[in-house]
């Protein structure tokens, strides 16, 4: 028997020295946990005695409201784009698969529709962009939900052998002239990710090797994904029907029924106001963060600091675009309002001014 607490633990240097542990109960009952390292094939039981922790799961049987009804992946079929792209012949670029807690592994698609028609697909491997920043408690859950809290993640592209051996003349030209340059470049796109909108950008450079000013110019590419997220985001709680005016309400019904709209109008008002003040004051935080961390970029590579001390290289190719972004990211967030906060704050404003409205004819009908 399992239960659902899952623990992974570090048990040396390297991404291989992981353990992942399962609480529950060996064939005999004993309480403990099954373990096991992330390469290895067998699992072992530990007994451990005191109270087992978790509740229990249904080990290979399917539960209806835990099941995840639909694709856990999302697609955004509009785009806009600019840098290198602008005068590219396309009609239409598409960002298919995607999910902002992805792994390497599991790559996303873009697919380039030229304005022939003919399409191209390009994957495109994420993983987290990790921050220096504190993330609140309170906005763990709800990064890249379309709460205003974008996720940054990087990403690498990566061009499948068909496309890259294709030839199709007008195929050929748009992936030598666009997208050849950025095949497997790692972590060289930079992605700001939210329920309605993912930012896919690439930073100005790329370091070849450790020694010095070994940098090469990337192309500059710049994409926005749009989907329609309705029904979909944390303020959907607005929608509720409890919230909606009725005409066979009373006139006290009626009068209750717009506090509560004008209570939760303010409660997500003030959700909103809050976050954006936040990611206001990280933003200006962040500032002297990333001249600083930029700064020692330049110092590392001048001193050849790169070329003598082990992963400085690495450090002094990924920091800056990291902190770059995440700076984007706390700036969009403090001076945009999501859009489902803005629909949320519409129905509660409509559904305020209908219940009046019935209040008033209730009242006047009134004997």
């Amino acid at each position: 028997m399992l239960t659902d607490h899952i623990d992974i633990r570090l048990t040396g240097q390297g991404n291989a020295a992981r353990e992942v542990r399962l609480a529950g109960r060996d064939a005999e009952g004993n309480p403990g946990y099954y373990h096991k390292g992330i390469t290895e094939s067998v699992w072992s039981f530990t007994p451990v005695s005191g109270p087992l922790q978790g509740e229990p799961i249904q080990v290979g049987q399917p539960d209806p409201l835990k099941a995840t009804p639909g694709p856990v992946t999302r697609d955004y079929p509009r785009a806009t784009w600019g840098g290198d792209l602008q005068g590219a012949p396309l009609r239409q670029v598409e960002l298919l698969d995607f999910h902002p807690f992805q792994t390497q592994d599991q790559p996303s698609r873009i697919r380039f529709t030229l304005d022939s028609g003919k399409t191209v697909q390009a994957l495109l491997r994420t993983g987290d962009g990790y921050t220096p920043y504190t993330v609140r408690a309170q906005d763990t859950e709800l990064l890249g939900e379309g709460a205003g809290v974008p996720k940054v993640l990087i990403g690498t592209l990566e061009l499948p052998e068909e496309v890259r051996t294709s030839t199709d003349p007008e195929v050929k030209a748009f992936v030598e002239g666009y997208l050849e340059r950025m095949h497997h470049k790692e972590n060289q796109f930079l992605l700001l990710s939210e329920s309605d909108r993912v930012e896919v950008f690439t930073d100005w450079y790329y370091r070849n090797s450790d020694e010095r000013f070994d940098w090469e110019k990337n192309q500059k590419l710049e994409i926005t994904f749009q989907r329609d997220d309705t029904g979909q985001t944390p303020y959907e709680r607005a929608t509720s029907p409890d919230l909606c005016p009725d005409p066979k309400m009373s006139a006290d019904e009626l009068a209750a029924l717009v506090a509560r709209n004008q209570a939760m109008e303010a409660d997500i008002s003030s959700e909103v106001d809050s976050r954006q003040r936040h990611h206001l004051l990280r933003w200006m935080r962040a500032q002297g963060s990333e001249a600083v961390v930029t700064g020692l970029m330049w110092l590392a590579s001048a001193l050849d600091v790169s070329g003598r001390v082990k992963h400085t290289g690495q450090f002094t190719q990924l920091m800056p675009p990291l902190m770059k972004a995440h700076t984007r990211a706390d700036w969009q967030a403090a001076r945009t309002t999501p859009l489902g906060a803005r629909r949320a704050l519409q129905t509660l404003r409509e559904n305020i001014s209908g219940a009046r409205e019935m209040e008033t004819r209730a009242r006047r009908s009134d004997p």
